[in-house]
């Protein structure tokens, strides 16, 4: 056989061969990347607790009951007016909120201020199981605070869910103060003056009282 017949049947089979290939290349199924979950706390619903415990480093401690659906009483503040609106805004801080990073499980706590927590929330749930929130210091780039999950792990959870927590713990157990009304006026009744004719002993003397 002629060099140039060979030759060509070699171009022939590259050419197939390339042909093939493209082939399997087009014919080959997308492999489209799954979302990866972002890591995230677990969700809360407020019809499944039962109590709210907290405690911050001033010594303040807290307790929100719900003695019956949508309606919330706290023993160690009677006054106060809890309503299911809070609750509900309080649970939004923490259900479902995104983990920004996870710290080894070797972490010590004392290095992440959590030997001595800013504050501790526990949500005690309607079949007696809790589950605790310590907040330690915030991260050296202010966007989170340290935080230990159920005395499990320490997370980083973001900064601005986190700090407003024991303002808001305030403002719920706050009574409200009644405003005064600016149209209302007060009469002041002046009190009668009593003249006394004699009003010393040299008076009454001079004058013959």
């Amino acid at each position: 056989m002629k060099k140039s017949t060979w030759m060509a049947l070699g171009v022939f089979a590259l050419v197939l061969i390339a042909f093939l290939v493209v082939q399997n290349i087009e014919s080959a199924p997308d492999e489209t990347p799954l979302p990866t979950a972002t890591p995230a706390l677990r969700a809360l619903d407020d019809q499944d607790i039962a109590e709210i415990d907290y405690e911050d480093m001033q010594d303040i401690s807290i307790v929100l009951e719900q003695v019956e659906p949508l309606t919330w009483t706290s023993p160690t503040d009677p006054e106060a007016q809890i309503t299911a609106g809070y609750i509900e805004q309080l649970m939004s801080y923490f259900s479902d909120l995104s983990i920004i990073s996870t710290l080894p499980a070797d972490t010590p706590l004392e290095d992440v201020g959590l030997d001595k927590p800013q504050y501790t929330i526990t949500f005690v749930m309607e079949d007696g199981s809790t589950y605790k929130l310590d907040v330690g210091n915030p991260t050296p780039m202010s966007d989170g605070y340290y935080t230990w999950v159920d005395e499990s792990e320490i997370v980083v959870l973001p900064v601005s869910n986190l700090e407003y927590i024991p303002t808001f713990m305030y403002i719920i157990t706050t009574p409200p103060t009644a405003t005064p009304d600016p149209e209302a006026s007060t009469t002041v009744t002046p009190t009668p003056e009593i003249y006394d004719e004699c009003p010393d002993l040299l008076g009454k003397f001079l004058a013959g009282c």
